[in-house]
C-alpha cells in the first residue's frame, strides 16, 4: 500500500504554526541477485542502488533485511527447480517485510524444444498463497493483480520471463518503492475481548512492526467484531517521535484479517467512503501505516468517537 513520503515536525510561532523540518522516510538501497552475481547491464540499469550478490545469510537476518529493497531470483537452465525451492523457502518472509520479490524465468524461444518449467513458479504460488502479478490468471486459485491493481496490491511476486528487463525492474521501483522496514524493538501486546492475551502469528507480528514502526510500543485491544469479517481494535501507541510534548498513549483504531478483505476494504475506504462520510464522523486512514502481507493485511486509522 502507498506510504507517506514525509513526516513534518512543527515549531510553534506565537503568531504563526511553520512547518519547518522535514524527516525523510529511510529509503532502502540494496538490491540482491540470489545466488550470482548480478549481469553488467542490471547493475548499470539499476545504478541509482546498491546491487550485489546474496546468499542466503543476507536474508534471513532481519537487521540486514531491512535495508533491503528488491530480491531477484532467476531461474537457471542446469537447475530450473531451484528457483522453486528458493522461492518456497524464503519468498514468504520477504513479502511479510515488504521487499520486492522479482523472479525471471527462463526465456523460450519461438519453435525451440526447451520445456516450459512455468509450472514450478505456478505451483509455489498456489501452495503458498503468494499474490503474483506476470502469470496468467486462469492457471491460479491463488490472488493475480492486473496492471491497474499492482501500486495498490504491492507487496507481491513479480514474474517476468523477457530477459534481462531490469530497465522495468528500475522503473517499477522508483514508482512503487517499498515502506518501512519492521522495527523489531518494538513491544507488541494483544487482548482479547475478556482481557485474555492474544499471540499474534508470525505474520501479523511482523505486519505490526511494520504499521507502528515509528513506535516503540503498541497495545491492542479487540473490539466486538465489525460486518466485513476481519477482527477491529483500538490500539495505544506511544511514538518514538513525539513533537508536540504529548506523553498520552496516541489512539488508532485497527482492522486485521485476510489480505482480500483488507485490500477491498481499504480501497472501498480510500476511493468512495471518504467522500460520503461527513468530516466529523471520518476518522483519517493513516496510509503509512495500512499495509499487506501474503494472506493478512492491516489497516489502521485515527480513532474518532462515534465514527462510521
Amino acid at each position: 500500500m502507498a506510504n507517506q513520503e514525509l513526516i513534518a515536525s512543527y515549531a510553534l510561532d506565537p503568531a504563526i504554526v511553520v512547518i519547518h523540518e522535514y524527516r525523510k522516510r529511510e529509503t532502502r538501497q540494496i538490491i540482491g541477485f540470489f545466488d550470482e552475481d548480478p549481469p553488467e547491464e542490471a547493475v548499470t540499469c539499476l545504478g541509482a542502488y546498491d546491487v550485489r550478490r546474496f546468499d542466503e545469510s543476507d536474508i534471513v537476518e532481519p537487521r540486514r533485511m531491512a535495508s533491503i529493497a528488491a530480491v531477484v531470483f532467476r531461474q537457471q537452465s542446469t537447475v530450473p527447480i531451484k528457483v522453486k525451492r528458493d522461492l518456497e523457502k524464503f519468498a514468504e518472509s520477504l513479502l511479510w517485510r515488504d521487499c520486492r520479490v522479482f523472479v525471471e524465468l527462463l526465456p523460450i524461444e519461438p519453435g525451440s524444444k526447451t520445456p516450459d518449467f512455468d509450472s514450478l513458479v505456478y505451483q509455489v504460488m498456489e501452495e503458498r498463497r503468494l499474490p503474483v502479478s506476470g502469470l496468467k490468471p486462469e492457471k491460479l486459485t491463488t490472488y493475480t493483480a492486473s496492471a491497474e491493481e499492482i501500486r495498490d496490491m504491492t507487496p507481491m511476486v513479480h514474474v517476468f520471463r523477457l530477459p534481462d528487463t531490469w530497465s522495468d525492474v528500475a522503473a517499477y521501483l522508483r514508482d512503487f518503492p517499498p515502506g518501512e522496514s519492521p522495527s523489531n524493538e518494538l513491544s507488541v501486546t494483544v487482548r482479547g475481548r475478556d482481557d485474555s492475551i492474544i499471540v499474534p502469528s508470525p505474520e501479523e507480528k511482523i505486519l505490526l512492526e511494520r504499521a507502528f514502526h515509528d513506535c516503540h510500543r503498541v497495545k491492542l485491544i479487540e473490539n466486538s467484531g465489525g460486518l466485513s469479517g476481519v477482527r477491529t481494535y483500538k490500539a495505544f501507541a506511544d511514538n518514538r517521535y513525539e513533537y508536540v510534548g504529548n506523553r498520552t498513549r496516541y489512539e488508532y483504531f485497527a482492522k486485521i484479517g485476510d489480505r482480500d478483505l483488507i485490500s477491498k476494504e481499504y480501497l472501498s475506504y480510500r476511493d468512495i467512503a471518504l467522500e460520503h462520510i461527513p468530516f466529523h464522523l471520518g476518522p483519517r486512514l493513516r496510509l503509512d501505516r495500512c499495509v499487506l502481507g501474503t494472506q493478512l493485511g492491516i489497516i489502521v486509522s485515527d480513532y474518532v468517537s462515534g465514527a462510521e
